[in-house]
């Protein structure tokens, strides 16, 4: 029988899991001309190239972007 930490976690886990599917529902679907970070124009050939799974950053915002959602680790 699942106790009310179990129950917790699971509640969690399908939140995490829904936020996540719609941000990457997003992402797919998303293409702008200047990056959502910085503001500056993003280059027309990484648009093109990205135009089919989105691109809302500029090629050292996106890089920045990732860094962070490694924690900061190098590796």
């Amino acid at each position: 029988m699942a106790d009310n930490a179990d129950i917790a976690t699971d509640n969690v886990q399908r939140y995490l899991d829904h936020t996540l599917a719609d941000r990457s529902a997003k992402a797919l679907r998303t293409v702008t001309p200047e990056c959502e970070d910085c503001g500056d124009p993003i280059a027309p050939e990484r648009l093109a190239a990205l135009s089919n799974c989105g691109c809302i950053r500029c090629v050292d915002c996106q890089a920045l972007f990732e860094h962070k959602q490694k924690g900061g680790r190098h590796g």
